[in-house]
């Protein structure tokens, strides 16, 4: 087996192993028997787990690769609002869905916030941050001064989306006497993501 096919197998190996025992439980035999390869190639391809920890961030972690198949050209101009905020809607609902529906992802979260000073996931947390700033330079061109203010309502969308997603499928309870397990409730989070960003636009456009 090639480098790049054995260095691409752990990568799976570990993205699949997440979502089945969570990160604590991934260790090099393991993986190599996912994987279906010896354990040497392992050590010749990423050395350690931390390296294979950031490979795979820069492969599966929703907000290191949400932005790779977005067309950004112009969207901070007036004239392209609109697609800006299809944009934003779409990311964040997207956020939403993939977090909720994928065990692996809800995993990344965990471990990031229950390991937030270790220096792996700091360096992950910060690409998170970076890729969406990618995003937010465009809605800071489109506000101006109120840039800011739309930027403190992703923040509170962001976190409140993982959290929906996390307690739902990690806790299996209501929120605010909501279940968002149940397929209407669900849709409904979604619908409002859609509500408070086309307000966000139409109230900060006004200034």
């Amino acid at each position: 087996m090639r480098r790049k096919n054995t260095k691409q197998a752990f990568t799976d190996a570990y993205y699949r192993m997440l979502a089945e025992k969570g990160y604590a439980a991934i260790g090099v035999n393991g993986l190599a028997r996912e994987a279906e390869t010896q354990k040497n190639y392992y050590y010749r391809d990423f050395g350690s787990k931390d390296v294979l920890v950031m490979e795979h961030a820069k492969e599966y972690d929703y907000w290191c690769t949400c932005m790779d198949m977005i067309n950004t050209d112009g969207l901070g101009k007036p004239e392209k609002a609109d697609r800006l905020q299809e944009v934003i809607i779409a990311v964040l609902q997207n956020q939403l869905f993939d977090y909720y529906t994928d065990a692996a992802l809800r995993e990344m979260i965990t471990h990031s916030l229950d390991k937030a000073m270790d220096p792996v996931q700091r360096a992950i947390s910060d690409r998170r941050d970076a890729e969406g700033e990618r995003l937010l330079q465009y809605s800071d061109q489109l506000f101006g001064k109120y840039g800011k203010h739309f930027r403190a309502m992703m923040g509170v969308l962001v976190g409140g989306t993982d959290f929906v997603a996390l307690h739902a499928r990690n806790n299996r309870s209501a929120i605010c006497g909501l279940d968002p397990n149940d397929p209407r409730v669900f849709d409904l989070f979604l619908k409002l993501i859609a509500q408070l960003v086309v307000g966000a636009f139409q109230k900060l456009r006004k200034h």
